[in-house]
């Protein structure tokens, strides 16, 4: 029997049950806790008195309850899915760029908490939260449930890494295969002539801001914080978003540098940011609100050309597309998109239609015909 850290006796009290006297023993332990080891008390049960008649064998198996617990290492706390999400906000959320934060913010406090909050993360199984995923299947998307898995593994991952759980649950969690697709956001796919009519049909800064989104793929909130200033020759550095009416200054290792190639696309950026704050500047002199601009004149401009648009990031989605068609490698696709992933971008933003199968199918076509099967029809 291992030797207590600290002598301590705890304490013993026989209460009466529908089953008769039963004996609980009270001690303290080190618990591991999301502040540290700390100092707390805790009952168990030890027994009937059927199992322990008299107090000395109680008190014998409450001292060794107290031994193996002394002599181990400290258990974790118990712990609910709602305060772990909390703990992990406060921990990784400043990490993390403001839209993607509240993202994940969004998934959690959705789909959830309205579930997990109150269960205990140290009794949450691997099967626990396939079960739950598979339940989702028929109400939302696939790309929804995705987000709630990525938020679930990012959640008990933090709680392994930090010892509050012996075991991750998340290993192959795997998405149901029929999901909820009427609710999938559906992306439009736009030629390049299309995207231009949008543009021509357009007054400014609107027309520029659409033609940059057709030549260079950079999300809307990083388009709109674009300053003449960031342009050194025909090269943009993009180095800031904007959120929600707030300036996010991107971290170097988050910022990238696009050549643009449009020489009209540049002349224009340059006319746009000359003496003024911003690019795409609105008449307060601040950023364009990207979701007044969408409702106002994106959509209205595509319906009349025969268009529906989703918003902003369907030129994203289709310039991804238009990329990977002339032949660019993935790697390139990734680092313009500013992905961390490779595969994301192929996964993600791309889709393959029947145009690019003929297209690959063709070109193992050779120009020998093969014989006919037909033996008259051979010719020696």
């Amino acid at each position: 029997m291992p030797v207590p850290r600290r002598y301590q006796q705890g304490s013993i009290v026989w209460k009466d049950t529908a089953n008769g006297k039963v004996a609980y023993g009270t001690y303290r332990a080190d618990v591991r806790t999301a502040k540290g080891i700390e100092r707390k008390q805790k009952k168990v049960r030890l027994g009937t008195r059927k199992e322990l008649p008299t107090d000395s064998q109680a008190r014998k198996k409450l001292i060794a309850l107290i031994a193996e617990a002394e002599g181990g290492s400290p258990a974790p706390e118990k712990m609910t899915f709602g305060k772990l999400a909390e703990l992990w906000q406060a921990s990784d959320g400043p990490t993390l760029t403001k839209p993607t934060f509240d993202r994940y913010a969004v998934v959690l406090r959705t789909w959830l908490l309205p579930f997990w909050k109150d269960r205990t993360i140290q009794s949450i199984t691997r099967n626990d939260i396939q079960l739950f995923l598979n339940s989702k299947a028929s109400q939302y998307s696939k790309s929804s449930i995705r987000s709630m898995r990525l938020v679930l593994q990012m959640t008990l991952s933090f709680a392994h890494l930090n010892g509050w759980i012996s075991i991750y649950p998340c290993v192959k969690i795997k998405t149901p295969r029929i999901t909820n697709e009427s609710r999938a956001v559906k992306r439009a796919e736009m030629t390049e002539q299309q995207k231009l009519n949008i543009s021509a049909r357009l007054q400014e800064p609107y027309s520029t801001l659409v033609l940059l989104l057709t030549r260079i793929p950079v999300r809307i909130e990083e388009a709109i914080g674009i300053k003449e200033t960031d342009l050194d020759g025909h090269v943009l550095t993009i180095c800031r978003v904007v959120y929600e009416g707030k300036v996010y200054d991107l971290q170097p290792n988050e910022q990238r540098k696009i050549p643009i190639m449009d020489m009209e696309l540049l002349a224009r950026l340059r006319k746009l940011g000359e003496g003024r704050a911003w690019a795409f500047q609105s008449r307060n002199r601040t950023p364009i609100n990207p979701s007044n601009a969408r409702r106002r004149f994106l959509k209205p401009a595509a319906k009349k050309l025969g268009l529906k648009l989703c918003g902003w990031h369907d030129f994203r989605h289709s310039l991804t597309t238009e990329l990977r068609r002339n032949g660019t490698h993935p790697k390139v696709i990734s680092d313009l998109l500013g992905h961390k992933k490779v595969n994301l971008a192929m996964d993600v933003y791309d889709r393959s239609n029947l145009q690019d199968f003929e297209q690959a199918l063709g070109q193992v076509v050779g120009s020998q015909l093969l014989p006919s099967c037909d033996p008259k029809l051979n010719v020696q």
